[in-house]
């Protein structure tokens, strides 16, 4: 599910990820080798490399073993770094992105959570480090909303004393989500670090208040492909798409220093 090459000219490789539970290291230069294993955890979804960094970016669904999601930085061994955590999302993330200019990871996820986080906080002990949820930006938050007000919640069954808890209200088939339900977008404002609200940048730290995905629901909100630009002079805007078959370019002005966003002078 995941392919990049890393390693240079020199001494080129080739990281793939996928449903197999593992992440492997392929040397190229020598083709009758077997595979180095540097991750083992759960499925995995989505693989990306950059050249500042001894390791991969691997992010993956949620299972018994990954529970929650996974979305890590996997140091090859060199440094001995610990797996840094990226974002923290408690579903399916389906894909990571990596920007070589900015130095920042963008991953987006099946609840429609899409965050970023600036990668210098993985080199550094992040106990020791008062302000490390800085590091971590919510870019916008895509919400499955009903169209005719709140549906009635199912009524939860009892079994003997105790009861179950009532299901999550939202759409269970494509046709209920295109006639019952639309789409809500909850953009942060991006252009300066004391912009963001406090309580939207820990949310990415913590599992407990990001969105859940069941698997009884229809995810027209999911975020399925995230990419930057790979191009330097537009390195702060970062493309997303999702099951609802809407492309989003989002402006962060935090990856360039920039308060303004740059305007079409083209008549």
């Amino acid at each position: 599910m995941g392919l990049a090459f890393n390693g240079g000219p020199l001494c080129p490789h080739l990281s793939t990820a996928s449903l197999d539970q593992e992440a492997k290291v392929w040397p190229l230069e020598r083709l009758g080798v077997v595979p180095t294993a540097i991750y083992r955890k759960g499925p995995m979804r989505s693989l990306d490399v950059s050249p500042h960094w001894n390791g991969i970016f691997v992010c993956g669904e949620e299972s018994v073993v990954t529970n929650p999601a996974l979305c890590v930085f996997k140091e090859n061994g060199y440094h001995g770094f610990a797996n840094r955590s990226l974002a923290a999302h408690m579903c399916t993330v389906w894909s990571i992105s990596v920007s070589p200019w900015t130095n920042a990871a963008a991953s987006g996820d099946a609840a429609g959570e899409l965050g970023a986080i600036t990668m210098p906080f993985l080199a550094q002990n992040l106990h020791q480090l008062k302000n490390h949820v800085r590091g971590r930006m919510p870019v916008y938050r895509l919400s499955v909303v009903p169209l005719q007000g709140e549906p009635e919640a199912p009524t939860p069954k009892k079994r003997g004393k105790a009861r179950t808890r009532a299901l999550t209200i939202g759409p269970t088939s494509l046709q209920e989500a295109l006639t019952d339900y639309g789409l809500a977008f909850n953009d942060a404002p991006l252009e300066k670090w004391s912009n963001i609200p406090t309580d939207e940048v820990r949310r990415l730290s913590h599992y407990e208040g990001t969105n859940i995905s069941l698997p009884n629901h229809y995810h027209l909100n999911s975020i399925n492909m995230v990419s930057w630009s790979p191009n330097w002079c537009s390195s702060n805007w970062l493309l997303s798409g999702g099951q609802a078959g809407i492309a989003r370019v989002s402006w962060i002005g935090i990856m360039s220093g920039e308060s303004e966003k740059p305007h079409n002078n083209a008549s």
